[in-house]
């Protein structure tokens, strides 16, 4: 058979030709029926589901409204009736028929606008008064609602936290008017993010540092405020205002905070409040209380005008609450896998571009003990130097090295045992709310995050300064037991600031003491990143100069240690650690190799005017007690190198004024300075002994009375230099007021007229950076 016949009796079409004859012939049957109901009933069928859900959104529509009503309507009847004066308890639950008609007509206004009062909304002649009016004006204002405010920006530039404490209350009190705000520091913020659309109203709280300098948490929104480049008018539409903080013992009082607020000024920001200026010298707390009372309602006279318009702005009264604001928590912590854990490492800076953010690592030089009783724990000097070969690090006489300390093991344990927290997870941190209308900023940038726990302790936060009242506040607002919550809000209360000083202040009483001291206290670990200061960078004047040691520079420091008043032992983080780092050179056991080294991360900052004078010609008058002296070292290292360089100059006078305690035990460089006077460096070496003499104090203050006539000529008629370097708390006032009495005269000096004429001139010297201080707290 061939292969394409048919067997006998076979069907000659295939099965799935069959099937699909047999389906074209149903539909060409049914297809009469079918389209007419798909071209007809489909369109009926979504009309009607379009009305039904029409009629539902109606639907709940009408139940918000009648919501709505109903609490317009509650409003109407409290409002009413305290017009009427009527007793609520009288007519609880009940609405007059004067009241409900009123409240009817006002829901049945579609105009939007608030009827005047007087007019009538009852349809029976009643006019709209009192409580109706007040409703209707609600009514108004929520159909014509103004959009969210701006926060209210809060920054500072802060380098021992004053600034930033003061900062963090003033945003805190903010948020309790009611409005949002955000509390940063100058750097975090960033001078190119202000703007009038992201950041209309600002606040800002700011110091100047060493020789009128800014604080590290706002060195580049410092810098980048004082480009000329700065477009013109790029701040107008900010309102600001702004409060500065200093010392009037420091030779540029104020300077930073004049500066920036001039700045703000020159490119069109405006004033919404009186700036001001706090001197530590008059006591800031009272100052600055004062200030922030009339802040409050100028802040929401700034924001929310159409609250305030037509009213008196007056002083906020905070005597109902009498404690520290609470401060929001501004961060939140994201907790990182194992595999994520990797903790953030340098980005590798050179030369002038390290930072306390980024510094270089040092390798340690040596060190040795000045003082020769090291077993004196109230005065043990030591002397380090540190290897700056292949840094880039320039620096001259005048500079100080920044430090990096880390806080004792032991106490970190300590807090994280408190706690009951892991010291090895590890964590990165974002805002805790990031407003669409705020620029994106970078939190905790003291933390160098991702990082651990136990790093963030070690590193980034101070644990042992006393804490400032809003950190007792958040500690309080932690405490489960009632007696210690109430112990720490009294603390931190108005009426605890006497307590706040003698427990607190005077007392040297850390955080650390203040956590182990109220068992029931355990903030979340976010909320105490978040409340604790930065752990500062100590800063050491350099006591060398590079014409001696171009690649080394050496500090000199005390290692504090002193004994509280209730009878504890305290010592220095920076000291105590720099001491325990460098226990290889000091016990005369040298590093075997480079890798056993002891490194110390720090930094460099420029003295500005606090440095060498350039000219041989104009005498030096320096004034350095105890450490104070570290710096002249370095001055009369360099003088030294230019009367080699310049052996035919002219060559005016220059005298130091040391102090110690007792020549036999402190005597700091002694036998170095005393070969700059051989070698005619140095031309008078005048040393006051504060302590050879049972019951009779000397310090160079009085020391310069003796020379008073010789210093009078030097200062007055030769014009010379004049440094001074140390304590500030009471030896800058002393010898200032000393040289006030040599610039008048032996003869004038009780005169009123005459110190007032000398406070001018010895004025016009710092002006003229001829009579410069390098002081610290």
């Amino acid at each position: 058979m061939s292969q394409t016949e048919t067997p006998t009796g076979a069907d000659p079409l295939p099965p799935w030709v069959r099937r699909g004859s047999i389906l074209v012939v149903m539909f060409a049957v049914a297809a009469p029926i079918c389209i007419p109901f798909l071209l007809i009933g489909l369109p009926v069928l979504g009309l009607i589901f379009i009305m039904r859900m029409k009629t539902m959104a109606e639907n709940a529509t009408t139940e918000t409204q009648k919501r709505e009503d109903t609490e317009q309507k509650k409003e109407l009847v409290v409002a009413t009736r305290a017009e009427k004066g009527t007793d609520s308890k009288e007519q609880d639950g009940t609405i007059s028929g004067v009241e409900n008609t009123q409240a009817e007509n006002i829901k049945n206004d579609t105009s939007g606008k608030a009827p005047a009062e007087g007019t009538d909304t009852t349809g029976n002649g009643a006019p709209v008064v009192g409580g109706a009016a007040i409703l209707a004006k609600l009514r108004a204002a929520r159909k014509h609602k103004s959009p969210k405010p701006h926060p209210v920006v809060v920054l500072y530039g802060s380098q021992t936290g004053t600034a930033a404490e003061v900062a963090k209350n003033i945003s805190a009190s903010i948020e309790g008017m009611g409005l949002t705000s955000r509390v940063v520091s100058m750097n975090e913020m960033g001078f190119g993010n202000l703007s009038k659309e992201k950041t209309p109203c600002v606040i800002w709280v700011a110091s100047s540092t060493g020789d009128g300098e800014a604080p590290d948490n706002a060195t580049k929104f410092y810098n980048d405020a004082k480009k000329k480049s700065q477009a013109e008018g790029m701040l107008q539409g900010i309102q600001f205002t702004c409060l500065g903080l200093g010392d009037s013992n420091y030779t540029r009082f104020m300077h930073v905070p004049r500066v920036l607020k001039n700045k703000f000024l020159e490119l069109g920001a405006t004033t919404f409040y009186e700036p001001k200026e706090a001197d530590e010298v008059d006591g800031l707390e009272d100052i600055i209380d004062g200030w922030i009372e009339g802040l409050l309602p100028a802040v929401r006279a700034a924001v929310k005008p159409e609250e305030t318009q037509g009213a008196r702005v007056s002083p906020s009264s905070n005597k109902e609450n009498t404690y520290a604001p609470l401060p929001s928590c501004s961060i939140q912590v994201t907790w990182m896998k194992d595999g994520d854990a990797t903790e953030n490492e340098s980005k590798g800076v050179t030369g002038e571009e390290y930072s306390a953010s980024e510094p270089f690592l040092a390798p340690i030089k040596s060190a040795m003990y000045l003082t020769t009783d090291t077993s004196d724990p109230d005065r043990r000097v030591i002397h380090m130097q540190f290897d700056l070969t292949d840094s880039g690090i320039e620096y001259s006489p005048g500079d100080s090295l920044g430090v990096l300390p880390e806080n004792d093991a032991d106490l970190v344990d300590s807090v994280l045992n408190h706690l009951g927290l892991d010291g090895t997870a590890c964590f990165s941190v974002q805002h805790v709310r990031t407003e669409n209308d705020m620029p994106e900023t970078k939190p905790c940038q003291h933390i160098r995050w991702p990082c651990s726990v136990r790093s963030a302790f070690m590193h980034g936060v101070d644990l042992t300064s006393p804490p400032k009242k809003s950190l007792l506040r958040v500690l309080a607002e932690y405490c489960s037991d009632a007696k210690e919550k109430e112990e720490l809000m009294h603390l931190c209360s108005r009426d605890g600031r006497k307590d706040y000083m003698e427990r607190i202040v005077k007392s040297h009483c850390g955080f650390c003491d203040v956590l182990m001291q109220h068992a029931s206290c355990r903030p979340p670990f976010e909320v105490l990143l978040d409340a604790l200061p930065p752990l500062a960078p100590r800063m050491y004047s350099v006591s060398s100069s590079p014409a001696s040691s171009p690649h080394v520079a050496d500090v000199a420091f005390t290692a504090v240690e002193y004994m509280t008043p209730q009878k504890t032992m305290r010592k220095g983080v920076a000291t105590w650690w720099l001491e325990k780092t460098a226990e290889v050179f000091l016990s005369s056991t040298m590093p075997n190799d480079n890798e056993s080294v002891p490194r110390v991360p720090l930094f460099l900052r420029k003295g500005g005017s606090f440095s060498t004078p350039s000219t041989l010609n104009v005498p030096w008058i320096m004034i350095g007690p105890g450490t104070g002296v570290s710096p002249f070292r370095g001055f009369l290292q360099q003088r030294k190198h230019m009367l080699e360089q310049q052996q035919n100059a002219e060559k005016a006078e220059c005298w130091l004024f040391f102090g110690c305690r007792d020549m036999t035990k402190d005597y700091l460089y002694g036998k170095e300075l005393e070969s700059f006077v051989a070698d005619g460096t140095l031309d008078q070496l005048v040393v006051a002994e504060s302590r050879k003499t049972p019951n009779t104090k000397v310090y160079v203050q009085d020391k310069m009375r003796q020379h008073a006539a010789h210093l009078h000529n030097l200062i007055v008629d030769q014009n010379a230099y004049i440094f001074i370097c140390g304590d500030g708390h009471s030896m800058v006032r002393d010898v200032h007021n000393t040289l006030v009495d040599i610039v008048c005269g032996e003869d004038a000096k009780d005169n009123a007229a005459s110190r007032k004429e000398a406070e001018s001139f010895l004025a016009a010297m710092t002006k003229e950076a001829k009579y410069i201080k390098d002081v610290w707290s």
